[in-house]
């Protein structure tokens, strides 16, 4: 965004009320929209040899990986765990 749009607040209110209003699903989608987003960036930053942002953009899409990974261990280990009492209780 532009730091001179008038709709800069607009839009961010929008941009977290659609992530403070997602779906899991729908925010799993947007976490790899913005790693890719990230990668994006530093794939410019590689061609134009902009080592500082390049880094910056690698670092984003590593943490948002990093989070997803995260996030899929602790969904499985819940699944598992969740599993077991239901065959326990059944």
């Amino acid at each position: 965004m532009p730091p001179g749009n008038p709709y800069n607040k607009y839009i961010k209110q929008y941009q977290a009320s659609n992530i403070n209003t997602a779906t899991p699903e729908k925010l799993m989608i947007l976490l790899f929209d913005g790693a890719l987003q990230f990668l994006q960036k530093a794939k410019t930053a590689i061609a134009e040899n902009n080592l500082q942002e390049r880094a910056q953009n690698i670092e984003g899409a590593r943490k948002i990986i990093r989070e997803l990974m995260r996030t899929s261990k602790m969904a499985i280990k819940f699944q598992s765990s969740f599993s077991s009492c239901t065959t326990k209780w059944l």
